[in-house]
């Protein structure tokens, strides 16, 4: 910054000033960046586990789920349910029967 003395700012300090200035812009931008990469990346539904041509089994969806560090539930068909949410928690629709999703799972 400017001497304490003086009116007006250096050339230099002008210059370290804009360097610093465009130097918080592109930290803020990189930030940006990562942000969106890591949102990108999270899941909040699985829509693989009702695939139509594909199915997967309630186990194997389950195993893909808890992989990602949710706690996760298979919950038999027309079992009553807590309505509260929770971001850490999926619940797995399933016929306990045949093994099939019948829901695609989704956080809450």
């Amino acid at each position: 910054m400017s001497h304490p003395h003086r009116a007006f700012a250096t050339d230099s300090e002008v210059k370290g000033e804009a360097v610093m200035q465009l130097e918080r812009k592109i930290h803020i931008s990189n930030l940006r960046q990562r942000v969106r990469k890591a949102t990108e990346l999270v899941s909040i539904e699985w829509p693989q586990c009702v695939d139509s041509t594909n199915p997967i089994g309630c186990t194997e969806c389950q195993s893909i789920i808890a992989n990602e560090g949710y706690d996760v539930f298979i919950i038999p068909e027309n079992t009553m349910v807590t309505a509260d949410y929770r971001e850490d928690r999926v619940r797995i629709f399933c016929n306990t029967e045949d093994g099939v999703v019948l829901a695609t799972p989704k956080v809450g």
